[in-house]
């Protein structure tokens, strides 16, 4: 159940089950939708086309959820973007830091990821929020620059097949 706080034109869900939510839209989303696990201080973003799920829950249990409901669903694949400050940062700066840049490599693995500064991820978001849907799943996690940036891709075409179709394109068949 979303309902709209009066000073966002987000939609915020206040519902304990968001788990239930976001399998529900998940089968909606494709490629150039994003999914945003942020940490406790992400600000509300006011575009139409983001929805937020507050989950009440830590970032560590959050996104390996998400990562598998995504692994399972067989028309995306995730693209993954954390905070390039978060790299350069240590327990001395935020208690738990280095632990959970360490969950983080375990975790992010085998997908694609590559590191962003935080500022600059504002800009992309706005610009997909446009004409894509935004899933936000804000987190009681009180680390800074723990945010992860999930943007979909197409889980059954890659980059390299579409670079040689359109390589085909430009040669006229």
């Amino acid at each position: 159940m979303l309902a709209a706080l009066p000073c966002l034109s987000a939609a915020v869900s206040a519902q304990q089950d968001w788990k239930a939510d976001f399998e529900r839209q998940l089968p909606y989303l494709g490629h150039r939708n994003w999914i945003l696990i942020v940490d406790k201080a992400y600000p509300a973003q006011s575009a139409e086309g983001i929805d937020v799920f507050y989950t009440n829950d830590d970032i560590r249990n959050v996104t390996p959820y998400v990562l598998e409901q995504i692994d399972r669903a067989d028309h995306i694949r995730p693209v993954i973007y954390t905070d390039k400050e978060l790299e350069y940062m240590t327990d001395r700066d935020a208690a738990q830091v280095e632990s959970l840049k360490n969950d983080y490599n375990e975790l992010f693995g085998s997908y694609p990821r590559q590191s962003i500064l935080h500022g600059d991820v504002f800009p992309k978001i706005d610009s997909a929020a446009r004409q894509f849907s935004i899933i936000i799943l804000k987190t009681n996690t009180l680390i800074p620059y723990s945010s992860v940036f999930i943007e979909l891709d197409c889980g059954y075409w890659d980059t390299k097949s579409e670079q040689a179709l359109r390589e085909r394109i430009g040669r006229g068949g």
